[in-house]
């Protein structure tokens, strides 16, 4: 009766706790293309380029689909603002450049997704992108931001924030056009890519367990232990107290 009463204990917490994150895992909010307004720049260093997003979305452009519990949530997202963004050479200081790039921002972008264009209608998610790594194919064809999901996107407001949690993850694949250019040739010079755009995007709510569901494992150990406690003091109750002693 014990084992029986432990295993239903323990099947029913490890359910309850993994339903939240799968249930997180299958949602997310789909982002399409973009206008060609992302430009990249040399600086005239060895290991640094900058970029500018400019007007990226339009009435037509920045599509947003959501899924799982963010399902009919469609509309426009949009990208906005002017920080310095700066993308450093992952091995800075080494004789061979890589594709791979750290990305430092002077501000936030911001960012929001809405029910109609230009944030407009229902907001759905709204709040602050900084950005942080980028990784570009060895053709210069195309580039991910943020390759290895780090949270990079502080929400601030929207009908799916509880949804998505605090800090979410954002991914953007950008494409390079009909002219790919590696961004390492830009190095030591002041030259420069235009026309570049968002393809594809991504995001998806923070996998970091949420506190009620941390409380809730712990409310169903602690019942366990309490069980199991009970269970082996009423076995002992019985038992005379020589074969106790033995």
């Amino acid at each position: 009766m014990t084992r029986k009463l432990a295993w239903l204990l323990v099947v029913g917490v490890t359910g309850l706790a993994v339903s939240s994150p799968w249930a997180h895992a299958q949602t997310n909010i789909s982002m399409g293309a973009t206008l060609n307004a992302i430009s990249f720049t040399g600086v005239g260093n060895a290991d640094q380029v900058t970029m500018s997003f400019g007007a990226l979305c339009d009435a037509t452009h920045c599509p947003g689909f959501g899924s799982g519990q963010a399902i009919g949530d469609n509309g426009f997202y949009s990208i906005t603002g002017s920080p310095t963004i700066t993308l450093t050479d992952v091995f800075s200081g080494f004789n061979t450049p890589t594709n791979d790039w750290n990305v430092t921002q002077s501000a936030p972008l911001t960012f929001c997704f809405s029910s109609a264009a230009g944030c407009g209608g229902t907001v759905y998610l709204q709040g602050n992108l900084q950005l942080v790594s980028f990784d570009q194919s060895s053709g210069g064809n195309t580039g991910t931001f943020n390759p290895n999901h780090t949270p990079d996107l502080i929400l601030t407001g929207g009908t799916l924030e509880s949804i998505f949690g605090p800090n979410p993850v954002m991914d953007l694949v950008v494409n390079f056009g009909g002219s790919p250019q590696l961004l390492t040739t830009l190095l030591n010079n002041t030259d420069k890519v235009n026309g570049v755009n968002v393809s594809s995007g991504e995001i998806d709510p923070n996998p970091t367990p949420e506190p009620a569901t941390i409380a809730l494992v712990g409310s169903g150990l602690l019942t366990l232990g309490t069980a199991l406690r009970r269970r082996v003091r009423g076995g002992k109750r019985g038992v005379p107290r020589t074969q106790r002693q033995a």
